[in-house]
């Protein structure tokens, strides 16, 4: 059976994500490696108890947090995942550096160490925390709808973040702008995404040269399979300078996702949402191909 890996970004984030997977020997030997890799966060307690004293809120905890949780829980997949023909592995925003690393296109302690330097410089960029994301759900049958949206966002400074699906899109930028963006729309429904600024917006242009420095010595390869896809283009990565350039560019740009699912869900049986939260279940109703979710340790539970 060929199978995709969507693997989600932040907004997850919680404590005791790894909980239901203590029963699994790999989770041990992945929780010491996150530690010995981060030992200021200690993350394997936030992971396994929902009591821990950690906020994981900062986008610097939270991306780590988020990496780490999807990766254990892929390690407990994958003699299943072996039965079957991965060929395709996609990760939303941060999911991506996910994706490298179920990949082989980047080490697991490297792609810790680069999210969580990644994050602290994205709240850098924004210290005054008064920036966000808004996601804003389309009503059906709505004429000019996609084109409303792209002019009040441009006409209040705010940036199209993701392209979920058909129907829901991401802005991002000051809150003040997102509020009267939203308030422009008339009567839809919208919700502010639980995130600590506007990232995938211009905002997070003071991150980029930061992260372009430890962009250019992480040891990237670039794998024969599975194929990456990019959340910029929505194709397969090419080169291992593709791959460096998509990690700085991607901080100003938006995710395409809807686009990405597109290109993915034709050329397979079927379709893994792996990791915390259900990413695949927001934005796959549009997609014929049966999706399994694993979050809480049951292997693939059909949905």
């Amino acid at each position: 059976m060929k199978l995709a890996l969507v693997l989600p970004g932040q907004g997850f984030q919680r404590l005791g994500l790894l909980a239901p997977f203590g029963k699994y020997s790999q989770i041990s030997e992945v929780l010491t490696q996150i530690d010995e890799t981060l030992p200021d966060l200690r993350l394997s307690r936030a992971l396994m108890h929902a009591d821990a004293d950690l906020d994981v809120q900062p986008t610097s905890i939270a991306q780590p947090l988020i990496l780490a949780a999807s990766y254990a829980m892929y390690s407990t997949l994958k003699p299943q995942l072996e039965e079957h023909d991965v060929e395709y592995v996609l990760g939303h925003s941060l999911g991506e550096f996910t994706a490298y690393v179920i990949a082989g296109a980047l080490d697991f302690p490297t792609a810790l160490k680069l999210v969580r330097a990644r994050g602290l410089a994205m709240q850098r960029a924004t210290p005054e925390n008064n920036t966000g994301m808004r996601l804003v759900i389309k009503k059906r049958g709505v004429e000019g709808f996609d084109e409303k949206l792209a002019l009040a966002a441009e006409k209040h400074n705010v940036d199209i973040a993701n392209y979920n699906s058909a129907d829901r899109t991401v802005l991002a930028g000051a809150l003040a702008d997102l509020d009267a963006t939203v308030s422009e729309l008339g009567r839809i429904a919208s919700q502010p995404l639980n995130v600590s600024g506007a990232f995938h917006s211009r905002y997070m242009k003071p991150a980029q040269g930061e992260l372009a420095e430890l962009v250019a010595k992480a040891p990237f390869t670039l794998p024969t399979s599975p194929h990456i896809i990019s959340n910029l283009t929505a194709k397969p990565y090419e080169s291992v300078q593709e791959i460096r350039k998509a990690c700085v560019d991607a901080l100003v740009e938006p995710v395409l996702w809807k686009q990405s699912l597109q290109y993915t869900a034709p050329r397979v049986d079927g379709i893994v949402s792996l990791g915390p939260g259900r990413i695949g279940k927001l934005t796959m109703g549009e997609y014929k191909q049966p999706t399994w979710y694993y979050e809480n340790g049951e292997p693939f539970s059909a949905v």
